[in-house]
């Protein structure tokens, strides 16, 4: 995972340096379009991910087919709707965005291979659930890999190509995720008896409690792409592509953060449907709060250097960083480390079917951004770093509704989460972090200043986590996530 999230901010470096920081832009927030037509289907996967973990659970191999066969047929008409949603918004995208003269041609053809990598990305999602439920993080992280050198591969021979930058980082952009996602689909048949699917497999009981977990899923992560995705709509708007570039290295961030911690939550999220379905609720309740804590130290421990040095690692990651890039770094990686320390209950909420209580209230305060940025923009003339103030601040908001409403389906208290997650990692964070700002301010900007940067503050997160964050169990978890890490 480390190797990762090494080759994916080389990767970056090459695309924005072969765009551009106006086409950068423009392909960043083309993608982020195209991932609100896909974003709720693809976060409906989680709720195929709790039905096949609960069979696994269960032992029942019959049903375990029948549901993976009927969501195939889901996700597969789901496609088929983002497809036609897709070709339908795109009449109004490419003329809807500020975009430098001249570029309409090859945003169309950049939207166009956004879209399919959308439309496959839905389809084959029961594959990356089927995966997770089987617990096979090494093939997560294998594909990841792949998928990782591959955009290198391709960002290493975009100088060398002739033609328009942008359409050419488009099209090789989805060859290779398309052949990755392929490569999933023939492995997971080889692997997996229950992906070896026939019509008489597909079983129309499973269709209503499969699509009433889905569909409050599938409302949380559209709000979270609306949330992130829609940012980037809203600053093309109303300051441009470049400022989009900035934007988007912050996004990038954020999802290198969001993998490196992922390790984890794959491994906790079908073993906590597989303890729903045995029936074991103290074990249930110590991961709840386990994936919590772990989740936050493990997300802190690649956001602390990116937060505390944001110029430091952008000039030697970027070497010229675009417009407003250190200020929306810091900002959107603060309010991801606020939701981080919910993922527990959240995970506990998917594994108990229980994901509508709460869906609806966390949909409203992951877009309140949106309205309220757009009238500081046009009304009094705010900076574009009031969207990632108002990320952070709805952050928070979000984290206590969230356990608010949690804890009074899972009979757990306010103060137990907050003694347990947050004000016990936190204060592990708060010593990382100042061991890593004392390290910025001595080093050179070069890899072994940001190596020294990053060092630090891990191993005082990790230490103090340690001694006196982390039960036994917590230990042994942290563990088993280094040996992933690696």
């Amino acid at each position: 995972m480390i190797l990762t999230v090494g080759l994916g901010l080389w990767t970056t470096r090459l695309v924005l340096k072969s765009l551009g920081a106006a086409d950068f832009g423009l392909y960043a927030v083309l993608t982020s379009v195209t991932g609100f037509l896909s974003s709720a289907c693809i976060a409906s996967s989680a709720s195929v991910q709790r039905h096949l973990a609960v069979e696994i659970g269960r032992g029942n191999a019959l049903a375990l087919k029948r549901v993976f066969a009927t969501s195939v047929v889901i996700h597969l008409v789901a496609a088929v709707v983002v497809a036609l949603a897709g070709l339908f918004v795109r009449m109004f995208v490419i003329s809807f965005l500020n975009m430098p003269a001249g570029r309409s041609t090859a945003a169309g053809v950049a939207f166009d291979m956004a879209l399919i990598a959308a439309v496959a990305g839905v389809a084959v999602a029961p594959v990356g659930a089927l995966y997770s439920a089987r617990q096979r993080m090494g093939f997560d992280a294998a594909f990841a890999l792949l998928m990782t050198m591959g955009a290198l591969g391709v960002a290493l021979l975009l100088p060398h190509l002739m033609g328009d930058p942008l359409q050419n980082y488009a099209r090789w952009q989805i060859a290779v995720q398309v052949l990755v996602l392929l490569l999933q689909v023939v492995v997971a048949g080889i692997m997996f008896h229950e992906a070896r699917i026939t019509p008489g497999d597909i079983d129309a009981a499973h269709y209503r409690p499969l699509l009433a977990l889905a569909g409050w899923s599938m409302l949380g992560g559209l709000g979270w792409m609306i949330r992130m995705g829609g940012g980037g709509v809203l600053l093309n708007l109303f300051f441009g592509p470049v400022v989009n570039a900035g934007y988007a290295i912050a996004q990038q961030a954020t999802t290198y953060v969001l993998n490196f911690s992922n390790v984890i939550l794959r491994s906790v999220q079908p073993a906590m449907s597989t303890l729903e379905g045995r029936g074991r609720p103290e074990q249930f309740t110590r991961l709840m709060y386990a994936t919590g804590k772990l989740m936050l130290l493990a997300s802190s421990i690649i956001a602390i250097p990116l937060i505390v040095a944001p110029d430091l690692v952008l000039t030697v990651w970027l070497g010229r960083q675009p417009e407003g890039a250190a200020n929306f770094m810091r900002l959107v990686l603060i309010s991801v480390l606020i939701l981080q320390s919910t993922v527990g209950h959240e995970t506990a909420m998917i594994a108990t079917g229980r994901v509508r209580v709460v869906a609806a209230g966390m949909f409203w305060i992951m877009v309140l951004p949106l309205p309220l940025a757009a009238a500081s923009f046009r009304a009094l003339g705010g900076p574009p770093a009031v969207y990632g103030l108002l990320l952070v601040a709805t952050a928070a908001m979000a984290a206590i509704y969230y356990v608010h409403a949690a804890n009074a389906q899972l009979d757990e208290s306010m103060g137990r989460w907050l003694r347990a997650v947050p004000a016990r990692v936190l204060f592990a964070v708060v010593c990382g972090a100042l061991a890593a700002s004392a390290v910025a301010g001595a080093v050179s900007e070069n890899l072994l200043g940001i190596a020294a940067v990053t060092v630090s503050g891990s191993v005082v997160v990790i230490g103090v986590a340690w001694l006196g964050v982390l039960g036994a169990e917590e230990r042994a978890a942290l563990r088993e996530f280094v040996s992933h890490g690696r």
